[in-house]
């Protein structure tokens, strides 16, 4: 269900950006001489068959949870009732120091329960970090797999030993076991690490809390019942300096859809109809709370995660501060001079016409390579990736832009896409082409473009 062919740089549907997105107004097919952001990854020639904004990709880490690390051994098992036992010692694989002690009736509490991550429950929780569910799938996956077909767990341990708040933090350290609990790497996490953390769990948490998300437009961007009778017509200046006639079409509360070359922009409203000035992540949480009251592409939907993301991960004020006027429009990123990643870092990777057959449809010059773990491709959660329906780039059908949520214990995996929210996808694993989808997205494949967390950015408006 994606739409990215307006903006793909090649594309028969769309071929050649207009001058608002920094390309040529002339809709010149070969695009490669305006824009080509990756370099050796893909060539963007004259074929117009490039999915450029396909989204993908990173090696495959298997998901682990919790594992033999949280248990609280054999004399401070919790049990079913989260007692600690006669001693109220939390076992020797459980200990937490000295500080374990849940106090001289050795009560976990009212709950006593373990969690997922072994945590005895929120009074009788004893020394170190015990983390949200989301915290730790996204430990897990980034850092618990260290072999083809070995378990290990993660548990994360706090430099100094004095931040208890749950939370992750510069100096903590990673520490991968395996299941006799003997460590078998560690890792101090540095403040990029923490904030792209911090940002996928933001992203698993959004898109598992809004379920199939916004209802979809071939428009790209449409604001519900909010047609203006009469357009509007004024002259803008992008962030990037560009400049030109934009004609007002709808309008809510705190968006405008506009026209810009033919193309439409949701563009965030500087005042209310009062007059007093919109903040951008009052903007943008409308664009998540009312969710009935807007519909995009497959696309933009990954910008607005990417912001919703980078808002909870820094703090309204800080986004406030450096967001500016917000203007989405699939793939559009106003902040860097790329034009077309959504805010993220994106690699891609493209394959030869032909050399991808889906059932018995071929692939098209210039459409995604298959996701391959030997090319160094993984699936980490968070990260944003792209099904691509082979032979197809010129309707809104050509593929879906996807989150990967996990694996499943069936070995199967979840990803998040507009109009049906969680997505179980299991692949063909034992063919010839393992990453072709045999649920979830039929007759497509995992293709080789990934868009991982911007660290960089989130660095700086978080300073």
């Amino acid at each position: 269900m994606l739409n990215t062919s307006y903006y793909s740089p090649t594309s028969r549907y769309y071929s050649g950006l207009p001058s608002y997105y920094g390309g040529s107004s002339s809709y010149n097919p070969s695009y490669s001489s305006y824009y080509n952001p990756y370099g050796s990854y893909g060539s963007f020639g004259g074929t117009g068959t490039n999915s450029y904004f396909n989204n993908m990709i990173r090696d495959l880490l298997r998901q682990m949870y919790g594992g033999g690390w949280g248990s609280t051994g054999s004399t401070g098992s919790t049990g079913s009732t989260g007692s600690t036992g006669s001693t109220g010692s939390t076992g020797s694989t459980g200990s937490t120091g000295s500080t374990g002690s849940t106090g001289s009736t050795g009560s976990t509490g009212s709950t006593g329960s373990t969690g997922s991550t072994g945590s005895t429950g929120s009074t009788g929780s004893t020394g170190g970090n015990t983390f949200s569910t989301l915290t730790q799938r996204v430990l897990d996956n980034l850092y618990g797999n260290y072999g083809s077909g070995t378990s290990a767990a993660v548990r994360v341990i706090n430099a100094n030993d004095t931040n208890r708040d749950g939370k992750i933090s510069v100096g903590d350290q990673v520490k991968v076991l395996d299941n006799s609990g003997n460590t078998v790497s560690t890792r101090t996490l540095t403040q990029q690490d923490v904030y792209d953390i911090t940002f996928r769990e933001n992203m698993l948490k959004n898109t598992e809390s809004i379920g199939p998300g916004w209802g979809f437009t071939s428009q790209l961007v449409q604001l519900q019942n909010n047609s203006l009778r009469s357009s509007e017509t004024r002259s803008y200046r992008t962030a990037n300096g560009q400049t030109g006639q934009e004609k007002v079409i709808e309008r809510n509360k705190y968006w405008e859809v506009v026209e810009r070359d033919s193309n439409r922009v949701m563009v965030m409203r500087t005042t209310d109809d009062s007059g007093r000035p919109i903040k951008p992540s009052d903007a943008l949480n409308d664009v998540f709370s009312n969710r009935n009251s807007y519909r995009f592409d497959c696309a933009s939907p990954m910008t607005l995660l990417n912001l919703k993301a980078t808002l909870d991960a820094i703090g309204a004020d800080k986004f406030n501060s450096k967001a500016g006027q917000l203007t989405v429009s699939s793939w559009y990123d106003q902040y860097d001079n790329s034009d077309f990643d959504g805010g993220y870092q994106t690699s891609v990777r493209t394959a030869a016409a032909g050399s991808i057959n889906v059932n018995g449809v071929r692939n098209l010059e210039g459409e995604a390579a298959m996701f391959d773990p030997s090319r160094g491709d993984k699936l980490q959660v968070g990260s944003s990736y792209y099904f691509e329906h082979p032979g197809n780039n010129t309707d809104a059908s050509q593929g879906w832009n996807t989150v990967y949520l996990g694996k499943q214990a069936d070995g199967s995996y979840n990803f998040w896409a507009i109009g049906q929210g969680k997505v179980n996808v299991k692949f063909n694993e034992n063919s010839s082409q393992p990453w072709v989808s045999g649920t979830g997205f039929p007759g497509h494949y995992l293709g080789a473009i990934i868009s991982n967390p911007n660290s960089a950015r989130l660095a700086e408006w978080g300073a």
